[in-house]
């Protein structure tokens, strides 16, 4: 009689020979009758809680690789979930970000996050005054990675016009102001755009996409050979008595159950040591790698808002980011000039690791806004308001990195250093001005962070507002950021 051959989802190795499959089933039979009453003492069995006998060799082999590494079963399901997104997290890098903004009103909170979201059309953030849509416009492949927001804030009378308006007035004023305001009276459509491009052993950008031949390299490089034994024994047993996913564990045998659970012990044994090979030769470290390389950054921004809330703003800037230890590094590394092998990767690592921990990263930007003109009147109470048409020139360099971490490998303090110049049209207190902030942040309980800010200024006008003034030109600030809820 012609055994039929089902699917399983306990492994994806090729099956081995018939003749194979024969000899090791007889083993396992031989083994299952001899010693039953051994094997339910030394290997965990399948029990009233796992409805079929596929979810009891999941359970066990979370179980037992639990243990092996020495964590709880829901820590080392959680740490193979981030293992499993570890590439994301260089995707994730490699996309432009959207600038912070501010909350979203009732009146499309709720319509605008379910119709995108039905649709299928992009990713709505939402936060306290502002809603975000991002569309990404690229494939993965593309040499240019690029995003198209939209950002509806809650618009806000602007804080000028209301200043300026008399004071007997001001209150009732500002309140019909407010309410003729609408929804998408503040509005910006920003186009931002990554470039990648590769040159010889130099790349430009994060896409995860453009690294997986070197990922590929890496792996191969410092995985140990797959020992197929266990799986192919089981597989053969499986097939020969008809064993499938949905079999309900009542229904099967002792002798299946044991080999089931005996499987996942062996199977959760070699994955522990391929785990522990990667986790040695550093592998889950190509995702900082990646997220490291340098990155050129460019954002193109319209807002629109009624005359009201503020002018109307043209936004260009270019940015320029670059992680100390990356890919480019390993690829122009003396030792992997003819490849990459074990020795030169973890070499290479050994050389950059410091820096990777630290994370050193510096940026440099260029940014210039246009502002339109705006005038306001209130002819029945003979009022005007008027700004002039503005320009606005930034540029910044901020270099940053890490200074203390846990025993966990998470940051617990950090030191960024910034360098500005501001010259605004019009703005007296913006002219020319040039000023640098060191900050240093350090986690404290509750999972707060504590900033302080050392600011100077070229000019005293130009300090601003800062929470201790230790001269003319030089101030203090401190900041306390909660925890997102």
């Amino acid at each position: 009689m012609k055994t039929t051959r089902r699917p399983s989802t306990l492994a994806a190795q090729p099956q081995v020979g018939r003749a194979v499959a024969r000899r090791l089933l007889a083993i396992l039979i031989l083994v299952l009758a001899t010693a039953v009453s051994a094997t339910a003492e030394e290997t965990p069995a399948c029990n009233e809680t796992d409805q079929t006998l596929s979810a009891c060799h999941t359970r066990i082999v979370q179980e037992a690789l639990a243990e092996r590494l020495g964590k709880e079963v829901g820590e080392a399901r959680e740490e193979a979930r981030m293992e499993k997104d570890a590439e994301a997290t260089a995707v994730i890098a490699a996309k432009p970000n959207p600038t912070d903004t501010g909350s979203a009103t009732p009146a499309t909170k709720d319509f605008l996050p379910r119709i995108v979201t039905a649709l299928g059309l992009g990713e709505i953030e939402e936060g306290e005054g502002f809603q975000t849509l991002t569309l990404n416009l690229s494939s993965p492949s593309s040499a240019v990675q690029a995003v198209l927001r939209g950002t509806r804030r809650d618009p806000v009378p602007l804080e000028a016009l209301v200043q300026a308006l008399p004071e007997p007035i001001r209150q009732d004023r500002k309140g019909a102001i407010e309410d003729g305001l609408g929804d998408f009276d503040d509005f910006e459509t920003a186009l931002s755009f990554n470039v990648e491009k590769k040159t010889g052993r130099w790349r430009l950008g994060r896409s995860f996409s453009r690294y997986e031949r070197t990922t590929r390299e890496v792996f191969g490089a410092l995985a140990p050979p797959p020992d197929l034994a266990s799986t192919q024994a089981f597989l053969a047993l499986a097939d020969k008595l008809d064993f499938g996913p949905k079999t309900p564990v009542a229904q099967a045998s002792a002798g299946l159950t044991s080999a089931v659970a005996e499987n996942a012990i062996a199977l959760a044994e070699d994955h522990a040591r391929f785990d522990a090979a990667l986790r040695e030769g550093g592998y889950f470290r190509l995702a900082e790698l990646i997220a490291n390389q340098p990155q050129v950054h460019f954002e193109v921004a319209y807002r629109d808002r009624q005359e009201t809330v503020g002018p109307d703003e043209v936004r260009l800037k270019a940015t320029y980011e670059h992680g100390f230890g990356n890919i480019n590094g390993l690829l122009r590394y003396e030792d992997c000039a003819g490849g990459i092998d074990k020795a030169c990767y973890v070499g290479y690592l050994d050389e950059v690791g410091d820096s990777i921990d630290e994370a050193n990263r510096v940026s440099f930007s260029l940014e210039y806004a246009k502002a339109s003109e705006v005038d306001y009147t209130l002819p029945a109470d003979d009022f005007t308001f008027t700004l002039d048409e503005g320009e606005k020139l930034t540029g910044s360099l901020v270099y940053g990195r890490n200074l203390t971490r846990d025993d966990k490998g998470k940051e617990t303090s950090r030191l960024d250093l910034e360098a500005k110049y501001e010259d605004v049209t019009g703005d007296p207190k913006r002219n020319s001005r040039f000023v640098t902030t060191a900050t240093y942040s350090m986690g404290i309980s509750g999972g707060n962070t504590l900033a302080f800010d050392l600011v100077y200024a070229n000019k005293p006008e130009y300090l601003g507002e800062v929470d201790e003034e230790l001269s003319a030109r030089v101030g203090l600030r401190f900041k306390l950021d909660k925890p997102e809820k």
